[in-house]
């Protein structure tokens, strides 16, 4: 004797007793399509059939919404099948809706479309997101930053959740890849909250640490662990992470080019030099090759990082002495930042005198002067011109005659270096320090 649909149902036949939902949809509703039931007491029986159908579609959708909310408890061989079945009535749910589509409201059952595929992905994103407010802080680990305890928690509650879906429950999703789904999921999430702790406001050590999570401990037990983060979403993490690392990076910047800057800027650079060096030391046991190559790219780094702070438009420069002031600051911690580098092994030596030539901009007076200081920086590094106007934008005693005259001075050295500009563009392509000269874009 066949089940009944609440036999199924506490059976946790799910698609089965699906199925017999859509059989009865289809009796009730070809009956209203061609006409039948015209008398009263027919058109009350099909109203009581299509309430009672209503309800057990609600019933039957609550337990498979149910099961699928329980998917991280999944562990046996029964409960394995019931989200497999939960899974499928969905799929079959779906083809149902295909069916509905083209007839007109009145003639199709209220509930359809049921857009099941939308519920689901809305259903375990909010599943996600909650695990991950939900995770507690580690309290195993010996440190006392509760921001670090808070982000191991979550780290370990990705990494757990990820290998129970690897194990339990890809085999529930024949024709999904419910792996990769979760994934991008559990990155999203586990993105945003280092976002929210990286626009909080950290301290040294716990923006340290958040980059040792970025760039270290994420991408070595996560986003390289096959299991948990397939090929084809990697790259779109990455992009992610890189967008985390910027963030916390300019942590280490946000002083350089204010006022503070202006007043102590050795305490300001020895601030960031001492941050750089931390990381500096992580990469001691790289080859000797890749680390010089890796050393001379961070050098770079830093040194456009810090005329682009600069240049913020976060201080003007309103008299003589502040321009003295601000160009020592710049030549002194030009001196620091490439003392440290070179001890730690960079050989880049073309950027040495970027710093110490923009300071000469600051303390000059006479606009033709500084017009042909700005020419031969531009010589040096053409993407400067683009950059020209910030960098004036400090002296800010400069009048607007002084303005225009530097401009057309710079304007009347820039056409022969423009006429000859290809023959000198050839050498600097056979330069291999060429990419340095691109150093302001």
């Amino acid at each position: 004797i066949p089940l009944t649909f609440k036999q199924n149902l506490n059976e946790k036949r799910f698609l089965v007793a699906a199925k017999q939902l859509i059989n009865r949809e289809e009796r009730l509703f070809s009956v209203k399509q061609d006409g039948v039931g015209s008398n009263k007491s027919r058109v009350e029986e099909e109203e009581d059939d299509e309430e009672r159908l209503r309800k057990d579609s609600e019933d039957l959708f609550k337990a498979v919404w149910y099961t699928v909310e329980n998917t991280f408890e999944v562990q046996t061989e029964k409960e394995k099948e019931a989200l497999k079945q939960a899974v499928l009535v969905l799929q079959q749910e779906d083809e149902q809706d295909r069916r509905w589509q083209g007839v007109g409201e009145k003639e199709r059952p209220l509930w359809r479309p049921l857009c099941c595929r939308k519920t689901h992905g809305s259903l375990l994103q909010n599943m996600v997101e909650r695990r991950m407010d939900e995770a507690m802080p580690d309290s195993s680990v010996g440190i006392q930053s509760s921001i670090q305890k808070e982000i191991i928690g979550k780290g370990k509650r990705l990494k757990e959740d990820l290998l129970h879906v690897a194990k339990h429950v890809r085999c529930c999703y024949p024709e999904d890849n419910v792996c990769q789904l979760y994934a991008t999921l559990y990155h999203q999430a586990f993105s945003t909250k280092l976002r929210e702790i990286a626009d909080f406001g950290l301290s040294d050590e716990d923006c340290e640490y958040v980059l040792q999570w970025v760039n270290i401990h994420y991408p070595e037990h996560i986003t390289k662990h096959q299991e948990l983060f397939p090929a084809p979403i990697r790259t779109e993490c990455m992009h992610l992470l890189i967008t985390i690392r910027e963030k916390i990076h300019s942590y280490f910047y946000t002083k350089l080019g204010t006022r503070e800057w202006l007043k102590n800027s050795e305490n300001v650079c020895t601030e960031l030099l001492d941050g750089l060096n931390e990381h500096i030391l992580n990469f001691t046991k790289l080859d000797k090759t890749c680390l010089k190559e890796l050393l001379s790219q961070l050098h770079k780094e830093v040194l456009a990082e810090y005329v682009r702070k600069t240049m913020k438009k976060k201080i003007k420069l309103t008299d003589e002495k502040k321009q003295e002031q601000a160009a020592k600051a710049l030549r002194d911690n030009s001196q620091k930042i490439q003392a440290l580098f070179s001890e730690a092994g960079s050989n880049l030596d073309d950027l040495r005198e970027i710093l110490p030539k923009l300071a000469e901009v600051l303390t000059l007076k006479d606009p033709q002067f500084i017009a042909l200081e700005i020419v031969k920086l531009s010589r040096d590094y053409p993407d400067f011109e683009a950059h020209a106007c910030a960098w004036l934008y400090l002296k800010a005693n400069l009048s607007t005659s002084d303005q225009k005259n530097i401009k057309k001075t710079f304007s009347e050295f820039r056409e022969p270096d423009l006429l000859d500009g290809q023959d000198r563009d050839q050498d600097q392509e056979q330069d291999p320090l060429y990419s340095s000269r691109n150093f302001f874009s």
